[in-house]
């Protein structure tokens, strides 16, 4: 087995994972027949075609068949396809992260990206309080401090011995 198929195998359980109940007759076939149609595609497809963000999951409420799959696939593959041939201008930067535009760095963050977060990093570190330090730990009082605090029985009174 290739890396990819591997990888379009992954993905396929990816996908099932998001769906509460699986009516397949035969599950090991079902997950190869979705893995073969998977393979068909290259990385970037199949990783947005079985992303829980925007893979197919998030249209039908069922699993697809490997008909629907490939369809949905399709559908991304042209229009990343597009994507990639269009003639933009070559000022245009996109932005980071986008997952409709190729990046030099595509796994990496970018600077401002990096940036934002250590600022958001450095508010929340700001915020939070410091613990308290547990309490003491509890010592019977002293003679000294129960007469300090209750003070003297007076005399007068008889101590009762039954």
């Amino acid at each position: 087995m290739t890396a990819h198929e591997d990888y379009a195998r992954e993905r396929a359980r990816l996908l099932l994972g998001c769906y509460r109940t699986i009516g397949a007759n035969d599950l090991p076939n079902y997950v190869m027949g979705l893995t073969i149609v998977l393979t068909l595609f290259s990385e970037p497809v199949i990783a947005e075609a079985t992303s829980p963000q925007t893979g197919i999951q998030t249209r039908l409420t069922w699993p697809p068949n490997p008909a629907e799959l490939r369809a949905f696939c399709e559908q991304i593959a042209q229009r990343q396809d597009h994507i990639a041939h269009q003639d933009l201008p070559p000022e245009f930067e996109p932005k980071p992260f986008s997952r409709h535009y190729k990046e030099p760095n595509s796994g990496a963050p970018s600077e401002a990206d990096r940036a934002r977060v250590a600022a958001a990093l450095a508010r929340f570190k700001g915020a939070i309080k410091p613990v308290e330090q547990p309490p003491k730990q509890w010592r019977s009082p002293t003679d000294a401090e129960l007469l300090a605090h209750y003070g003297r029985r007076p005399l007068t009174e008889p101590i009762p011995f039954d």
